[in-house]
């Protein structure tokens, strides 16, 4: 066990930690910060002592790989190496039957809920991925597949999504053009209500919709 003042501890905690953003963390990312953060733990503290800021970052990498590893029809079947960029994609497709909406399971449950919970508290920037593809639509953020399979997403885990930081103006892309969730669920008045509940302004996206189209042409 080696002494150093607790500011370093949290030094080198930040150093071996995941990256923030999604896209850059891969299962084996995940796993060498795991097998770091013990090896810290063995110098910085005595055997004997449990409950370190270290034994917490460790539990969050462990639930962090094996949800991984609940949700990875998506990106088995895209042969991607990236899955957190995929990971709420896939729990979010559960039931959809629209072409290219993969997942690994069939039914929504609560136990379903409490893991998305668990991903987004742990990589927040989970919900800025943009890997989702339904039908002919292209970089589809965690939200719009939300949005899209609302009769097997119960509402409050929309509520849940734009809460903790969902963009609500993200835009994507319907056969190569811009566009956004609201302007294709125009008459789907619970999402529209949900949208407008947490402030969403219909001007402030047109306006931005409009620059996409403008630097598109």
């Amino acid at each position: 066990m080696i002494e150093l003042p607790f500011d370093t501890h949290a030094l080198i905690h930040d150093y071996l930690k995941i990256p923030k953003s999604y896209h850059s963390i891969t299962s084996l990312k995940i796993k060498e910060s795991y097998v770091n953060h013990r090896h810290l733990k063995t110098i910085l503290y005595p055997k004997t002592q449990n409950e370190t800021f270290i034994d917490d970052y460790t539990k969050d990498l462990h639930a962090l790989f094996t949800l991984i590893k609940k949700y990875s029809y998506y990106e088995i079947k895209y042969k991607m190496n990236e899955p957190i960029s995929s990971i709420l994609i896939d729990l979010l497709c559960t039931g959809c039957n629209l072409p290219f909406a993969e997942s690994t399971y069939s039914v929504f449950t609560e136990y379903t809920f409490d893991d998305l919970k668990e991903i987004i508290r742990i990589v927040p920037d989970s919900l800025n991925s943009q890997f989702g593809h339904l039908r002919c639509r292209y970089l589809l953020s965690p939200l719009d597949i939300a949005c899209y399979n609302h009769r097997n997403i119960p509402l409050y885990v929309i509520k849940y999504m734009v809460e903790n930081g969902a963009d609500m103006y993200h835009f994507y892309e319907v056969n190569g053009y811009k566009t956004h969730i609201l302007q294709e669920m125009n008459r789907c008045e619970t999402i529209n209500h949900i949208y407008i509940k947490y402030g969403f302004d219909m001007n402030k996206m047109q306006e931005q919709l409009a620059v996409w189209h403008k630097s598109y042409k």
